[in-house]
């Protein structure tokens, strides 16, 4: 009777040590699928009922036999910045575009923006404050115009806009674990809005 119990505590060990996926794990995987499914690593069938998985999975180690036969990336569990978060100081710049725009680039002293676009829009660069546990605020107006911002690798962006037949289009390859810090964007969005881009 002594095996059996003991197999079973171990068995409950091993199931309290499983780590939880998240959404960041879950795109992850999805990017990976979708870059093997266009590579032909995997037909469709394969690539739906992977993606189905993916969606459905609730531990880190059901994602991972999802993506080792096609050598991709080892799925690890996104860790949040164990401090809390830094908020630069100084004026923000304060930028109003009309049928036209200019690139503005975000420095220590100058780590925010409160922008108006109407029929136009700047291109915005934040790679210049942004590290771990830096959070700043964006404040865009766009009304039949946008903005575009440029985060390196890495950034977190959270969308508190407020938009009308518009809003914020976050590229795939622009979506950081928020190892690199966070850009909060608000304002207000009527048709139009802010492309959120990964920085080349």
């Amino acid at each position: 009777m002594g095996a059996p119990i003991r197999l079973a505590r171990m068995a409950s060990e091993v199931e309290k040590r499983r780590i939880r996926a998240g959404t960041v794990e879950r795109d992850g995987v999805l990017e990976q699928l979708q870059m093997a499914f266009v590579d032909g690593k995997l037909d469709r069938e394969e690539y739906d009922e992977r993606q189905a998985l993916c969606l459905n999975a609730k531990y880190i180690d059901e994602l991972e036999h999802l993506v080792t036969d096609l050598g991709g990336q080892q799925v690890m569990p996104f860790a949040a910045p164990a401090a809390a978060p830094v908020a630069l100081g100084g004026e923000p710049i304060k930028t109003f575009a009309v049928m036209s725009g200019k690139d503005i680039y975000l420095t220590p002293d100058r780590p925010s923006v409160e922008g108006f676009a109407f029929w136009g829009g700047d291109d915005i660069h934040v790679a210049g404050v942004m590290g771990p546990g830096v959070q700043i605020e964006l404040s865009l107006v766009s009304i039949m115009g946008g903005h575009d911002v440029y985060v390196p690798e890495g950034v977190r962006v959270v969308d508190e806009s407020v938009s009308f037949m518009g809003g914020v289009s976050i590229k795939k390859k622009a979506r950081g674990d928020g190892s690199n810090g966070t850009v909060i964007i608000r304002g207000f969005n009527f048709m139009g809005g802010v492309d959120v881009k990964l920085e080349k």
